[in-house]
């Protein structure tokens, strides 16, 4: 389909940078981030985009520690997460809570695939691109998501692609 054949050139691309920036230690630069791997993680994520919902998936399907736990941005239990780190109410980012720390936008979404196994978990290289040029991309994409990829009417569609207990719900209607 058309959003499997993007996130793959899409991915091909940033793979291609990567491998001309050359000289990059995968193994080792992708899992120090995993030093504690009990360390609860919670991917928080707009619930009606079907971007997110494809992200999640694609997370779920290659994180077999389950390390990564998900919350729809639209539940209260987000909304308490973002409150706590002091992070507005908004729904143009993924937000990845780690322990005590918070992680917005392209961070976000790296770190999370830093929790996979490999050869996903290597997409963290991209970190050492500037933030602000990682984050300017991201932001095209969240502000074109809807139009791009379309949306859904309720929330939280991904949820039926896991059944082993890995969404937070506030009351069990929805993620």
């Amino acid at each position: 389909d058309k959003l499997g054949r993007l996130f793959v050139v899409s991915v091909a691309i940033l793979v291609l940078l990567v491998a001309l920036k050359g000289g990059l230690h995968l193994k080792a630069r992708s899992s120090h981030l995993i030093s504690n791997p009990n360390e609860k993680r919670i991917l928080l994520f707009d619930g009606v985009c079907n971007l997110c919902d494809f992200f999640v998936n694609f997370l779920i399907d290659r994180d077999p520690a389950k390390r990564l736990t998900f919350a729809s941005l639209q539940s209260k239990k987000a909304k308490s997460l973002l409150a706590k780190h002091g992070l507005p109410d908004d729904l143009s980012t993924v937000v990845l809570i780690e322990g005590d720390k918070a992680y917005v936008r392209s961070e976000a979404a790296l770190r999370a695939l830093s929790c996979l196994e490999e050869p996903w978990n290597y997409f963290y290289v991209l970190d050492d691109f500037p933030r602000f040029l990682l984050d300017f991309g991201y932001e095209i994409v969240a502000k074109s998501r809807y139009r791009l990829f379309g949306k859904e009417e309720e929330t939280c569609s991904a949820v039926d692609h896991d059944p082993s207990g890995r969404f937070i719900y506030d009351d069990g209607s929805s993620c």
